[in-house]
């Protein structure tokens, strides 16, 4: 069987997909043939969860396994075998194949580590330790530029705003653009065509023929002349473009006002606008190549500190498997996975990426080449494509048709949720989108989900509900921040209402942002309705957290006043001993004290001490905070850093949920995907349909990666560019409005019985191009909405009071009858670890140290460069040389590694002469030729054997090794290793680290601290040599070159 199914909202499609799996149970198939997947691991349990409670329900209830054998034919269901079926299952749950995305691209990814060129021992980061990678990465960009770079991004970025500063530029380029970067090739950067300007001659000549063919007489056309040869030699050249008499004579208008133009005057002009046009696409291409370079900066800072740890993104694994065309491929992916899938079921397939596409295109082919014994089964509803922003493509859905031609497409469009009254309205909305007179440029993308629109009905013909669209009363004026003060009072209001007229029923109260989540939460609060708020907000809104969180600031700050402030005057100062903020020894002293505990005991076991001893002070919300703050410290213990600054960095960040039972729930629509309720209460309708994205990005067709990209710019600018350019912004228009209209049919189509749309009142003549406008404009003919008014309604307003207990469920009938459910006491699990522990060779060089080069030896002045830039790109020049007494590398070469580590040519013309003055030093020559490696006493056995020639020397620089040791996996990486080999095999071997320490002190001194400092890690390196080659460890010589003072010892 090859199924297609389109679902709309509500019909069924979870209940299909897992009597699909059923099916193939019941038909013999071995669990482990088949794969069900889905993107979130709740939607994952809830598919598990309708399987074994059908198949439990079939085997106790005779009539159920009657309707289960309808449903399952031709499959053979009895309630014997459905018993022995759910024994089978339940007792290898772990063999069945039910999981999202991301944990199935990670299990063959682990089965495929070395094929896929993986760290071993890899892992997925952890979102705290992935932001402070990305500050270190952001930082890393910054030492890089030197000024005239700044400069020279900064133009380019900033886009004429000049209050922004470099990291947050950077920042600000890298959250906008790094994912799309990611799924490019360069090419799609640089698709902006450069034309010829005008030169200076040739400009006077035109603006002279504007001159003399204007008209004198005509007033209008004297002063709009003026103000475009203003716009013109102030180099505003998109306002030239944009208005005025140049924007007629662009548009190709030949008159103005109504009045003819002289042809000298339009021929002048259009010679001006060929110039702004050239420079308006310069402009564009700048600001591309420069985002562009600027992403492939952080990128490869970003990568290169993840790759240390090993750590991979749930994104990475699934690119590296898109591009493994031959290492995972569907026979490899099922011989890795010990088992052999036949059966391929895809849930919510409208949120799959186009790499995601890729790979389970793999198993689908592969499936589909063996259709007697095989299935695919997929479900999606383009309509609820909310997922544009991870890289979902709806359009994939037609994909599948063409990769499957033999497939069966078909629809479900009638509601098994809905009330009639919810239906009606989804349709209305949907069904005259057209109606809707100001959406300009968005109405073709409108349009096009609306003949898409399948008209929807119900199977609950009897089930009562109303819709409601509303306006507030009206708010006083104030800024658009003033005015949601009153209006999110008055919908916790209506909220507080409807919870009293219903008290059984379950509330979802639906928002476009986490902060409205928060704000409408604390209203509720106020007014002491229960509310759960989902998805998450930082737990700063508590003010037990922010006293926890001050104490950990005065804890790296003890001299922060106001820190010291804040815990002296709340319930801590006494646990903490600091009852007078102005005492400076005390609050050192406190400081100390809670970074000894924080070091000794650990984030979790100290931040479980602060809240326990301040937990008489908390309310219930409080209390719940802290106990999330405390979750975060245990996991915190895990991560590399120990610095509190960096824990409270992360909690600031940090979107933490506090899902207490109530029957309000607050969360977002995208927090909703897959939830229904009783009531659904929509009060954050005013959003634009359209945000200005970032940048426009097309391809050639759905499915696959971009491969055009330009930066956004505005209407008149667009049409300048060619055709394929301008398609990638239609594409990405359409795209984001289509999605804007999927966020709004998911949030109508969560409703059973209730949907209460509220609005701020609108008195503008034009009705707006958003949630709310394309509601007032498909469900009434107004164009305002006057202010406490009810615009549209539909269905029975009092349909709580004749059905006062609701409390619909998802399959109410299955629980008819009261089941006494047994206690099952689970055995004692034997303490257990999944995969290897990770640890590298002693870091003793990861502090930041400074290179100093003594002007004395010949460095020159490179004491004003970052370390951190001299350290590197030394490091990269030294790795390029295999021995010296062959051949010292020239200059370009230099200059070109410099490059690809995008070190500025101002630094490099600094370090290139200090580099070859360094390589004149007697024991660097020394360390790097053949002749000073004959002098090393560990290789003395075989020195004649080398200078005959019976032995070869093979070096290998930057030699990464992986080993394991101690029930743990070692990498690391050596500077520089000569391997002694006799007819291939190696039996000896030396090893280098370079060192660019700066000297301090005696030097004697200093050589002594160092080879006490970096002996361990030598030791090190030495016992991986030996493990990873077999050389005996007697025959294997370690060296530290210390750059600084031209020393060269031996631990």
């Amino acid at each position: 069987m090859y199924k297609l199914i389109r679902a709309s909202a509500g019909s069924g499609k979870t209940f299909q997909l897992s009597g699909h799996f059923l099916r193939e149970l019941f038909l013999g198939h071995a669990p482990e043939t088949i794969l069900a997947t889905t993107f979130t691991r709740k939607a994952a349990g809830e598919i598990l969860g309708r399987v074994l409670l059908r198949m439990a329900l079939a085997a106790e209830d005779a009539d159920e396994c009657r309707r289960l054998a309808d449903f399952l034919a031709p499959a053979e269901v009895t309630q014997q075998r459905a018993k022995e079926l759910l024994v089978s299952v339940t007792s290898q749950l772990h063999r069945m194949r039910v999981c999202t995305l991301d944990s199935f691209f990670q299990q063959v990814a682990r089965s495929l580590t070395l094929e896929l060129g993986l760290p071993p021992g890899w892992g997925i980061i952890d979102d705290h330790v992935d932001r402070e990678l990305r500050q270190q990465a952001t930082d890393a960009v910054l030492a890089q530029q030197m000024p005239r770079d700044v400069q020279r991004l900064m133009q380019m970025l900033a886009k004429g705003h000049s209050k922004r500063s470099v990291r947050d530029l950077i920042d600000d380029t890298v959250s906008k653009y790094h994912e799309l970067f990611l799924l490019t090739e360069s090419e799609a950067w640089h698709k902006i065509p450069q034309l010829d300007r005008l030169s200076r001659q040739q400009i006077e000549y035109a603006m002279r023929e504007v001159s003399a063919e204007t008209p004198l007489n005509d007033a209008r056309v004297l002063k709009a002349v003026r103000l475009d040869v203003e716009r013109f030699r102030a180099g505003q050249w998109e306002k030239f473009i944009d208005t005025g008499l140049s924007k007629k004579i662009f548009q190709g208008e030949t008159t103005y006002y109504r009045k003819p133009l002289p042809g000298g005057l339009i021929a002048g002009y259009e010679q001006l606008l060929l110039h702004a046009k050239a420079e308006l696409l310069e402009t564009m291409a700048q600001q591309t190549k420069a985002t562009f370079e600027l992403i492939q900066r952080f990128d490869r800072e970003y990568s290169r500190l993840r790759a240390e740890h090993g750590w991979l993104g749930f994104g990475d694994v699934t690119r590296v498997l898109a591009k493994a065309d031959a290492a995972a491929n569907g026979s490899r992916m099922n011989f890795r996975l010990d088992s052999r899938l036949k059966h391929l079921l895809l849930d919510e397939f409208q949120d799959t990426s186009p790499d995601q596409w890729k790979v389970l295109r793999r198993l689908a082919l592969k499936i589909a080449a063996q259709p007697e014994e095989s299935s695919f089964f997929c479900v999606g509803d383009p309509k609820q494509a909310i997922y544009g922003w991870r890289g979902g493509v709806a359009e994939i859905l037609d994909v599948v048709q063409t990769t499957m031609p033999t497939i069966d497409a078909t629809s479900l469009d009638q509601s098994r949720r809905s009330s009639t009254a919810v239906i009606d309205t989804v349709n209305q909305v949907f069904q005259h989108l057209s109606q809707h007179d100001n959406l300009n440029e968005f109405a073709a993308a409108c349009f096009r989900w609306q003949q898409q629109f399948p008209a929807h009905s119900t199977v609950h013909h009897d089930l009562p509900g109303y819709t409601e669209l509303r306006t507030s009363p009206e708010l006083p004026d104030g800024s658009a921040a003033e005015r949601r003060v009153p209006y999110y009072h008055w919908v916790a209001e209506q909220i507080r209402e409807l919870n009293r007229q219903c008290p059984g029923a379950e509330i979802g109260v639906l928002t476009r942002k986490n902060g409205t989540v928060a704000r409408l939460v604390h209203e509720l609060n106020l007014m002491g309705v229960p509310a759960s708020e989902e998805g998450g907000t930082a737990p700063t809104d508590s003010p037990a957290v922010l006293a926890v969180l001050s104490l950990l600031h005065l804890a790296s700050h003890p001299g922060c006043k106001i820190s010291r402030f804040h815990v002296a005057t709340s319930p801590l100062s006494e646990l903490v001993e600091l009852p007078d903020w102005t005492d400076d020894l005390a609050a050192a002293e406190t400081a100390q004290n809670i970074r000894t505990r924080l070091m000794d005991d650990g984030y979790g076991p100290t931040l479980q001490w602060l809240s326990e001893g301040v937990r008489t002070f908390c309310n219930q919300r409080d209390v719940l905070r802290l106990q999330q703050v405390v979750a975060q410290g245990w996991l915190f213990d895990d991560s590399p850093s120990l610095n509190p600054a960096d824990f409270v960095r992360m909690l600031e960040k940090s979107r933490l949920s506090r899902s207490e039972t109530a029957q309000v729930r607050v969360m977002t629509i995208h927090q909703s995907k897959g939830l229904e309720f009783d009531i659904v209460i929509l009060p954050e309708l005013e959003s634009r349909l359209f945000l200005t994205p970032s940048a426009a990005a097309g391809s050639a067709s759905p499915g696959e990666a971009p491969d055009r990209v330009c930066v956004w710019r505005s209407k008149s600018v667009r049409s300048l560019l060619p055709e394929s350019l301008q398609n990638a912004f239609e594409q990405t228009m359409s795209r984001d409005v289509s999605e804007a209209l999927c966020l709004l049919y998911v949030a109508l189509t969560r409703a059973v019985h209730a949907l209460h749309m509220f609005i701020p009142p609108m008195d503008s003549e034009k009705v707006p191009a958003s949630f709310a406008g394309v509601l007032l404009a498909s469900l009434t003919d107004d164009r305002c909405a006057p202010a406490d008014h009810v615009l549209h309604d539909a269905g029975d307003r009092d349909w709580a009071i004749r059905q006062p207990h609701v409390t619909i469920q998802p399959d109410a009938a299955h629980r008819k009858k009261s089941r006494q459910v047994a206690r099952v006491k689970l055995a004692k699990m034997k303490e257990r670890k999944r995969g290897l522990r990770r640890e590298a060779p002693s870091r003793h060089d990861e502090s930041r140290v400074r290179l100093r080069m003594p002007r004395a030896e010949g460095y020159g002045p490179t004491d004003g460069l970052d370390p951190r830039v001299k350290g590197t790109l030394v490091h990269a020049w030294f790795e390029c040389i295999e021995w010296l007494d062959d051949c010292v590398p020239d200059e370009a070469r230099l200059r070109q590694i410099a490059a690809e580590q995008f070190i500025h040519s101002h630094a490099v013309d600094l370090l290139v002469p200090a580099f070859f003055d360094m390589l004149l030093f007697e024991n660097t020559q020394l360390a790097m030729s053949k002749a000073g490696l004959m002098t090393v006493p560990e290789l003395r056995n075989v020195v004649a054997d080398i200078k005959s020639g019976a032995l070869d020397l093979v070096v290998e620089n930057e030699r990464p090794y992986v080993l394991k040791h101690d029930g743990a996996i070692v990498l690391g990486t050596i500077d520089r290793l000569v391997l002694v080999k006799r007819k291939g095999k190696p039996v000896a071997a030396d090893i280098i680290d370079f060192k660019t320490d700066r000297l301090s002190g005696d030097p004697k001194v200093w050589v002594d601290e160092k080879v006490t400092h970096y002996g361990p890690q030598l030791a090190e390196y030495r016992a991986a040599v030996s493990h990873c080659f077999s050389i005996p460890a007697e025959n294997i010589s370690t060296r530290l070159l210390l750059l600084e003072t031209d020393s060269v010892v031996s631990p």
